[in-house]
C-alpha cells in the first residue's frame, strides 16, 4: 500500500529474535549533500545533511515533524535554566556533532532479544525509530540497557547535557514514588513503560499527529534499585502487560541517585496518528485520533486492547 511502498529493508534492523547484540551497525544513512534538500527548520539544520533527502523515510519524516512539534520558546522553556541565544544558534550544530549517524534506525515490528546487558535482558524496541548519540560504547557495552520517558522539547536538552537528578520539586514531573531523596532519576527496563503517555507525552504535531520521545540509556550494574511499576489503574488496564517482554510488573521502575552511573546513548521517537506508518510504527499508534478523552487515552485503550486479544496479559492472572 501507500506506507510500504517507500520502505525497503534496508530501513529496519533485522536482527532475529535469538541475537546476542544489536548486530553490525547499520550504515543506511548517506551524507550526499547533492541529494540533501535546503534546511528550514532547527533540526532540518541539524539532521538535514544527514538523514533528509535519503531514502530513510521515517527518519527523514520525524526531522521535519521534529520541527512542528516545538519553537524557540518551548525549547527554552524546557531547559532548567533559560537558553540563551548563543546557545540556540550553537544546537544544530551540537547536535551534528553529537549524533552517531551509523547507530541510528528504525526498529521494526518484529520481536527480538538482545541478551544480556548488565545482567539484565535488552529486548528489542520495536516499533520505535533511534537517533543515536556518539558514545565510548565500549566502556558501556556490559551497562545494562533502559528507558526514560519525556516530552520531546526536553528530550532534545538531555541528549546534550545529560540525564540529571532534579534539582528542586518543579522540576518533578512525575512525583518521587519510593524515592528517600526526592531527588531521584526513574529509569525503566521497558521501552513500553517509559512510552506510555504519562511519561512520554505527546506532541502535536499536525491536525491528527502526535510524536513521542523516550530516552535510551545505559546504567551502571548495581547502580540502581528496582521496584514495581507504579503506573496507577487510571492510565492502564488492570492486568494486562504493559509490554509483551515483561509478564509481571515487579522490578519495571529503577531509581538511580547518581548521575555519573547514567549515559544517554539516543532518544527513541514514535508517531502516532493516522499520518503514522502502521508497518514501522504499529496499528495501535496509526489508528490513534483525539478521542472523547484524548489522544493519550485513546492510545491506552487501543494498546490495550491489542494486547489483549493477543493474550498478553500479567503472569499472576493468567493463572487465576
Amino acid at each position: 500500500g501507500r506506507h510500504r511502498s517507500r520502505l525497503t529493508r534496508t530501513l529496519f534492523d533485522e536482527d532475529s529474535a535469538g541475537s546476542s547484540s544489536e548486530a553490525t551497525p547499520i550504515y543506511f544513512i548517506h551524507q550526499n549533500d547533492s541529494t540533501t534538500r535546503p534546511a528550514s527548520g532547527l533540526f532540518e539544520h541539524s539532521f538535514g545533511k544527514v538523514f533528509v533527502g535519503s531514502h530513510v523515510a521515517p527518519l527523514e519524516r520525524l526531522v521535519r515533524l521534529l520541527d512542528r512539534s516545538m519553537t524557540g520558546t518551548s525549547l527554552a522553556d524546557a531547559r532548567r535554566s533559560m537558553a540563551t541565544q548563543d546557545q540556540f544558534e550553537e544546537l544544530p550544530r551540537t547536535m551534528r556533532r553529537i549524533l552517531s549517524h551509523p547507530y541510528s534506525r528504525v526498529f521494526n515490528l518484529k520481536p527480538g532479544n538482545y541478551g544480556l546487558r548488565g545482567g539484565w535482558p535488552y529486548y528489542k524496541p520495536c516499533g520505535w525509530a533511534r537517533f543515536a548519540v556518539r558514545k565510548d560504547r565500549k566502556a558501556i557495552e556490559d551497562w545494562a540497557v533502559a528507558y526514560h520517558g519525556t516530552r520531546v522539547e526536553r528530550a532534545v536538552w538531555i541528549l546534550i547535557e545529560g540525564l540529571q537528578r532534579p534539582k528542586e520539586w518543579s522540576e518533578v514531573a512525575h512525583g518521587q514514588a519510593y524515592s528517600n531523596t526526592h531527588r531521584t532519576i526513574y529509569l525503566t527496563p521497558s521501552v513500553e513503560y517509559a512510552g506510555h503517555p504519562v511519561y512520554a507525552t505527546l506532541a502535536k504535531v499536525g491536525r491528527c499527529e502526535w510524536l513521542q520521545a523516550v530516552l535510551q540509556v545505559r546504567v551502571r550494574p548495581g547502580s540502581f534499585i528496582t521496584k514495581p511499576g507504579s503506573l496507577g489503574p487510571g492510565h492502564w488496564e488492570q492486568g494486562v502487560r504493559i509490554d509483551p517482554n515483561f509478564q509481571t510488573m515487579d522490578a519495571l521502575e529503577w531509581l538511580i541517585e547518581d548521575e555519573q552511573d547514567v549515559v544517554v546513548t539516543g532518544v527513541l521517537l514514535r508517531e502516532l496518528g493516522r499520518c503514522s506508518d502502521p508497518f514501522v510504527y504499529g496499528d495501535a499508534a496509526y489508528r490513534v485520533t483525539e478521542g472523547e478523552e484524548g489522544p493519550e487515552y485513546e492510545f491506552t485503550r487501543l494498546r490495550c486492547e491489542q494486547l489483549r486479544e493477543e493474550g498478553l496479559l500479567l503472569k499472576e492472572l493468567i493463572s487465576l
